[in-house]
Order: structure tokens, then sequence, then C-alpha cells
């Protein structure tokens, strides 16, 4: 008998159970490996779905500069975005300070877009728009929650940040995803998308298409017909707002409305729902506030103000309203209504102040309201107002004994009531280290006229209605004696 075929068999068994063994053990190696690979798959799945994700304009903000994390912050599902960090990503030029104050102050800061200038001021639940291209007017804008610090950038919520640049914002929970868009690139698309869509290529001017760009964050878009080349206002979904019979129209952004001129040159104002609020009979009308809803307008050579139903507040009785293009200051974020109640009318080549309800709080009988600094001061500038004192500055030439007329400056109270007679040569601020302090000169001597005021409210400056008939030297001479006794 041959022992080694015996053992044969014994050994097929043997080998064939080796192999079976290492098959198994690869084949879990092989399902431990998909398994592993199918973790990984979706570990790194939830990861990319847990990273906030940004597009602007359809582009992913991974190929924009700045950094999503800093930029944004997602507290509770609500979106806060840095102002200088979307002010880089959007094409916004962002500087720290007060708009005109030419600070480093990190609490607040403005930006533009050379359309516009919005301002932010951390703990403020409000921002203030201003146009780059008029002097109309500025206008500010209730938030629903407040501009915060965060380190040392400013932030604003999802609504603040749709208002201040214009854009709209969409946030999807389930994706970690932040889309946004800009108003050129919703202008761009509509005008593609919507029939007779006129923005891009509507022929009006930059300002009037800039506004009514800004419609589209409202639903509402200009069109025009293209038999008749008038212009209306649909909704972004088709439904006829303004009927396409105007020559021109403006949108309003803040109330809705639009301002219209017909084809005999006429403007009115009609309203985001089809109803007429002014009938079209001014050779123009301009918005001077956006705030109270207040319109310039003018028939002829004269002007006077109406609110946005019509109702008229000042008659157009005047040659100019608002002060002059060329007056500079800070304080005055509307140059046709100071402290929120006067507005400045110009009539015969003389100034006066007229209030909200059409009282004249300051006669008739002024040169100029603010002063301008002829000789340059190292960090000061001309004012037109002095809130500590509630205060305006108004301009009285007087003429001399050899019949040289020369410019003397007073300061009004709000109210009308003179507080600084018209003895100053100058009147001036400065701002050093965020601290902003107001002068005048007498005679070549500078005082802190707020300082000085304090310190004597009690013992009268001179009334700033005293009468003309006083020779100026007799008037500086009194007030020089009190300005001059005090300071010993």
């Amino acid at each position: 008998m041959d022992l080694m075929d015996e053992q044969d068999p014994i050994m097929e068994q043997k080998k064939k159970k080796k192999t079976k063994i290492i098959l198994t053990v690869i084949l879990s190696l092989i399902v431990i490996l998909i398994i592993a690979a199918i973790v990984v798959l979706a570990v790194s799945v939830k990861i990319k779905n847990d990273r906030l994700k940004v597009f602007i304009d359809g582009m992913e903000m991974s190929n924009l500069e700045g950094d999503t994390n800093n930029i944004f912050i997602i507290e509770n599902g609500k979106i806060y975005t840095s102002i200088r960090g979307i002010s880089d990503a959007i094409e916004y030029n962002y500087y720290n300070g007060k708009y005109n104050e030419y600070t480093e102050d990190k609490t607040s800061c403005y930006v533009t877009n050379f359309k516009e200038i919005v301002t932010f001021t951390s703990g403020e639940k409000s921002i203030r728009k201003y146009s780059t291209s008029s002097d109309s007017t500025s206008q500010q804008f209730d938030l629903d929650e407040e501009i915060t610090t965060r380190a040392t950038n400013l932030y604003v919520s999802e609504q603040g940040l749709e208002r201040a640049f214009n854009l709209q914002l969409n946030y999807k929970k389930e994706t970690n995803t932040i889309s946004i868009y800009t108003l050129q690139y919703l202008a761009e698309y509509y005008e593609k998308n919507i029939e007779n869509c006129s923005l891009l290529k509507s022929g009006l001017d930059t300002t009037t298409t800039f506004n009514n760009e800004k419609a589209l964050l409202y639903n509402l878009v200009v069109v025009k017909d293209p038999s008749t080349n008038l212009f209306g206002v649909n909704t972004i979904d088709g439904k006829n707002v303004i009927t396409a019979r105007y020559t021109s129209v403006e949108f309003i952004e803040g109330i809705n409305d639009f301002i219209v001129k017909t084809d005999d040159n006429k403007f009115g104002i009609i309203g985001s729902d089809g109803i007429t609020k002014v009938k079209p009979e001014y050779d123009k009308i301009s918005e001077i506030d956006k705030d109270q809803g207040l319109y310039l307008v003018t028939s002829g050579n004269k002007q006077g103000v109406i609110n946005r139903s019509g109702k008229i507040i000042v008659y157009q009785d005047y040659d100019g309203i608002g002060l002059e293009g060329n007056i500079s200051d800070s304080n005055v974020t509307n140059r046709y209504l100071l402290y929120g109640n006067l507005i400045p009318v110009k009539l015969n080549g003389l100034w006066g102040l007229i209030n909200l309800n059409g009282q004249n709080v300051l006669p008739i009988q002024y040169n100029g309201i603010g002063c301008r600094l002829d000789t340059a001061k190292t960090n000061s500038v001309g004012v037109v107002l002095v809130p500590d004192l509630n205060g305006i500055v108004v301009e009285q030439d007087q003429k001399l004994a050899n019949n040289t007329t020369i410019k003397k400056y007073g300061i009004v109270e709000k109210t009308g009531t003179g507080i600084v007679n018209f003895v100053a040569d100058s009147c001036y601020k400065t701002t050093e280290s965020g601290v902003t302090k107001y002068y005048i000169t007498v005679n070549n001597q500078v005082i802190d006229i707020v300082d000085y005021y304090n310190k004597n409210k009690n013992t009268v400056l001179q009334d700033g209605q005293q009468s003309q008939e006083d020779t100026e030297e007799q008037t500086q001479d009194q007030t020089q004696s009190q300005l001059s006794d005090n300071q010993q």
C-alpha cells in the first residue's frame, strides 16, 4: 500500500480549508475597506455640508478674497456680516470713522460704491445713506437689530446688510449655504429675463437708473413700451402697476413711490400701489427728505416744499430752498432740513428759516446761513450747526463808516432766539481724538463758544435779533468786553 496516496485526501482538505480562510479574510478586509470608505465619504460629505459655503453672484467665495469664518457669523439661525469683510468681497470701499470726519475710530465706519455712501455706528439700530451723484438729501433707515462690534469689526444683521448694500441674501440651513446677489447682477438678470425691462439701457441718467435698479429689491421693475419709448412699472411677476405713458420714471427708495414725468414736462408722484399722490403739475420735483417724505417743487423760477401726499409745507414763493451747495458741515445730514424741522429759504438774496408748520422761525433778512473758512486752519472746517447749543450759524453783513462791507457771524438757537450776537469774524470747529470743539474768532481772539456760553448763559451774550441800527463797532466792543472779562 502506498502511504502517500492515503494521505492525499487529508492534505487536500487542509489545503482547501486554508484557502477558504484566506478568502474569508480577504473578503472581510474588502468589506471593512468598503465600510471605511463609506464612513470616510459620509464624514467628508457631512464636513462639506457643515462648512459654510458662500456664493456671490453665483461664484463661490473660496475663489474670492476673504475668510468666510470671519465675514459671516451664524447664531441661532441668524446671520451677522462683517461690514469690512463684505465690502472687500463686493467691491465697496471701506473707511473707519464717521463720514466727513476723517478719524480712525473703529466704532463707526462708512462704505461707498461711488453711487452712494452708507454710514454705520456701533450700538445704533439705523444706517444713513448719502447719494454721491447729487447734493439732494440723505436718508436714515431703521434696522431690526443694532450694529455690533465683535473683536475690531462692525457687524450687521441680514436685514441691515441687504438695506445697506442693496443686495439679496438667501440662507439654506440644510446645506449651510449663503447666496448673495448684488444689485448689478439682479439688474443684468432681469434685463435679460423680463420682457420690456428697462434698466441697463433705459436712456435715463445714471442716478435715475441706479434708483430704478433698487426697485427690484422690492419686487418692482421699470418697463419701457418699445412702440412709444414711454415708461411704466410692473411687478416682477408681470402685474401692471403704473401704465407705460411717462417720459421718465424714478423709484424713491424707502417709501417706494415713483416720480413720473409727462410728455409735457410736468412732474408728479405715483405710489407703488398705482395711486397718484401728487398730480403731474410741477416743472420739477426732487426728493429732499426721505425720513419725512418732503419734496422740493419748482414752477417757473420759484420753489416750495410739499409732502408725499401733496400737502404744501412751504409755498412756492422763494428763489431758493436749502443751504448753498458749497456749505460743508458733517453735522448737516440734510441741507434742506436743519435739526429735522427748519427749512432754509432764500428771497431777494436774503435768508431765513421756516419750520415744518410753515411758520417763519428766522426772518428773511440775513446774508447767509453757515460760515466758510476763507483761510486754511489746521484740522478746522467752517460750521453751520453747533449741536451742543442747538445753534445755527447765521451771517449778517455789516457796513462800516467808510462804506466797507464786512461779514459778521452770530448764532441763533433753533427756535429763532439769538444766543451770540453778530460780532464773530468766523465760526469753525476742530476734531481731535474724536472730540469736536466749536470756536468763534473776535478781533483775532479765539473763544471756545460752547464753553463760554455754558459759563455765561445767565449773564446773556446778546440777542441775535438786536437792531441792525447798532453800529458794528458798538456791538463788537460790547461783546468783546464781555468775552475778555470772562476769560481773565
